[in-house]
């Protein structure tokens, strides 16, 4: 039989199955997730408003083509 049957003996995995701990995924969505483009106005919760601008707020990068939600995932080992 061709193909992978065990992980390479370099990756510091003990065997053929990697254990699936220590992974987080935290996304994060803000109230234009709920706007018309997704068809989720009647879900959107009451309180969930559009954050107000602060004093000298001024974002330390370009807003990023895709959306404005940030998803951020961490693996630890």
């Amino acid at each position: 039989m061709l193909g992978i049957t065990a992980p390479p003996a370099d990756s510091g995995v003990l065997g053929p199955d990697m254990p699936g701990d220590d992974l987080t995924v935290t996304v994060g969505v803000g109230s234009s997730l709920f706007d018309d483009r997704y068809g989720l106005q009647d879900r959107k919760p009451a309180k969930l408003t559009p954050m107000k601008d602060f004093p000298n707020d001024t974002p330390g990068c370009r807003p990023v083509p895709w959306g404005s939600e940030p998803a951020v995932v961490c693996v630890g080992d």
